[in-house]
């Protein structure tokens, strides 16, 4: 067979099922795309490229590939991009490796390993900040990427945080998954931005597992999103605000969800903080007065109206989804308007491992709400309901 004869349409296929056919996972690490390992890439490149001069032109016009996801060692990268001298009869693209990707390449799975290859096996950083270091420093030559994925192993428990601004000169990211960071500062990420996915990492004291911890998802303005999904073993904070302006599809799984609400009434708001501003938090609260933690939970209630209004009038929010132990009670926190985090971060250091004990609404019970204010024309009966499963429930709302 004359492999030079191929038409163009068959060679694309052939090229793009050899040289991006996805890999096992690397370093045990799941991604949300099949993905390829950049140095696999680059030896398939180069054999595919040794085939004839037909196979070599259409690699170097990149037109029949596209939309590859590749799984990148990042230090492997770093020294591809500084060829040490002697080593230039290596196998290379049949051009500049980030020419070729700017063409080609949408996504890519960052992990922190090294190839030791003396030994053959992988290496990972030893901290965090090393490896978010040369992140940065490969960042502005992915500029063209739509799709990233950045892992931490499950071995860095503490202090690893993220910031945007890492990644800030990635001016086409569309899709953002970031794993097992502790932290998260979402300042200067890149607007182009609509999908954003934050698994947090593991928080260990002495050996010992710590879930009580808030962590607030905080969305800079002028960021509007079609999802975020954020997960947590342990306690997450929401703001109302955001979520009602600049989130489409919000998704939380959770040990314990705190909400923050916005509330003018400030009369409600020292009704709902008396409990927790006089004395310790422990039951029975301020000296047995159980009358005031009532008080306190009817202005919750009131709260949660204000939360389905907002909601139901909300011109963006489509569907906001509760599962794992947070969707058997959602907590519900009054806050003026601006002061959300300030309250999310005020009650949780009061609260500490006492959570549980915040009152808060399952799903059957914002059902039955819901369907109260219905009846008293609070709430258009068509824009607004609410599904219930034994793991989860979500709020749905037609927007016109």
């Amino acid at each position: 067979m004359d492999w030079n004869m191929l038409p163009q349409d068959v060679l694309g296929i052939i090229l793009m099922k050899y040289v991006t056919k996805s890999e096992e996972t690397l370093a045990g690490m799941d991604g949300a795309h099949g993905s390829v390992s950049l140095s696999t890439l680059q030896k398939r490149l180069w054999t595919a490229s040794s085939v004839c001069s037909s196979w070599r032109h259409s690699l170097k016009d990149s037109s029949c590939m596209s939309d590859i996801h590749i799984k990148l060692d990042i230090y492997e990268v770093l020294m591809l991009c500084q060829p040490r001298d002697g080593e230039s009869h290596q196998p290379a693209p049949p051009r500049s490796l980030f020419d070729f990707l700017h063409n080609t390449a949408t996504g890519m799975v960052i992990i922190p390993c090294r190839n030791n290859q003396g030994a053959g096996d992988m290496l990972q950083y030893t901290n965090p900040s090393s490896f978010l270091q040369d992140v940065a420093t490969l960042a502005p030559q992915l500029e063209f990427l739509q799709f990233l994925e950045v892992n931490l192993p499950d071995t860095w428990r503490n202090n690893s945080s993220f910031r945007a601004e890492t990644i800030r000169s990635l001016k086409c990211l569309k899709e953002l998954v970031l794993r097992k960071f502790t932290l998260y500062d979402f300042e200067h990420l890149p607007g182009s931005l609509r999908h954003l996915t934050i698994e947090y990492g593991e928080i260990w004291e002495k050996d010992i597992l710590t879930s009580h911890s808030i962590s607030i998802v905080n969305i800079p303005s002028g960021i509007f999103l079609e999802t975020l999904s954020v997960k947590k073993i342990g306690v997450v904070g929401v703001i109302t605000r955001q979520a009602l302006h600049q989130v489409v599809h919000l998704n939380l799984d959770a040990m314990y969800v705190l909400i923050s609400v916005a509330v003018e009434d400030t009369e409600l708001l020292d009704v709902f903080q008396r409990p927790y501003r006089e004395g310790a938090y422990v039951p029975p609260h301020i000296l047995g007065d159980w009358n005031a933690v009532e008080t306190s939970h009817r202005a919750t209630d009131a709260a949660c109206t204000v939360l389905l209004e907002s909601m139901g009038n909300s011109e963006t929010l489509q569907s906001m989804t509760i599962s794992g132990e947070g969707a058997h009670s959602l907590k519900i926190i009054p806050s003026l308007p601006g002061q959300e985090y300030r309250m999310l971060s005020w009650i949780s250091s009061i609260t500490e491992q006492a959570s549980s004990l915040l009152y808060g609404m399952n799903g059957e019970e914002f059902q039955e709400r819901l369907a109260a204010l219905k009846m008293m024309r609070v709430i258009n009966s068509d824009r607004m309901q609410i599904d219930t499963t034994e793991s989860s429930f979500r709020f749905q709302i037609k927007n016109n």
